[in-house]
C-alpha cells in the first residue's frame, strides 16, 4: 500500500506498464460517490501524468 504520491518513482523506475487501481470506502451519505469518483480519477490521472505515465 503506498500513501501520498510515495507509489510513482518506484513504479515508474520498475516501467511498469499496466493498470493503476484505486479502492476507498467511504459513507455514500457522507461523500457521494459519483463525485468521489470524480475526485479520485482526476487526482490519479495528474499524479499518474507528472510521474511521466500516459493515460490512455
Amino acid at each position: 500500500m503506498f500513501g501520498q504520491g510515495h507509489w510513482r518513482a518506484p513504479v515508474a523506475k520498475a516501467r511498469y506498464d499496466g493498470w493503476l487501481i484505486v479502492a476507498a470506502e467511504q459513507d455514500p451519505a457522507k461523500a457521494p460517490p459519483l463525485t468521489y469518483v470524480r475526485k479520485g480519477f482526476t487526482h490519479l490521472h495528474a499524479a499518474a501524468g507528472q510521474a511521466g505515465f500516459r493515460i490512455g
